[in-house]
């Protein structure tokens, strides 16, 4: 399962940048996304791209580093209220990340 696991995160790093190619924070070429629900805090959004916020690498550095709210407060404030209520909500559904879990990511992320 751990190659599964493997796989869907790579998928979902090139979903999300391909969707999104630039930084949220500063606007410039994105380099990598970042969980702003914490992948180890809800399977719900591990692979879900709402929750994917693309940043430069030392922007996602600084978040993991210094832990800045503003950087937080820019993020919630860029995506808006109801992408905040939206990925509230989500982050409360639980999710058991099973072998039919990382399949169905793979899939929905390979779209595109």
């Amino acid at each position: 399962m751990a190659q599964l696991r493997r796989k869907a995160d790579r998928l979902y790093q090139i979903y999300c940048l391909t969707k999104n190619s630039n930084s949220l924070l500063s606007g410039i070429q994105a380099e990598v996304v970042h969980h702003f629900i914490h992948k180890a805090t809800s399977n719900r959004l591990r692979y879900d791209p709402e929750n994917g916020i693309t940043l430069t690498n030392r922007e996602h550095c600084r978040i993991h580093t210094q832990n800045d709210p503003a950087d937080i407060l820019a993020i919630v404030a860029n995506k808006g209220k109801k992408w905040q209520e939206y990925i509230a909500k989500a982050r409360q559904e639980l999710v058991k990340p099973n072998r039919d879990f990382y399949l169905t990511a793979i899939k929905n992320l390979s779209l595109c």
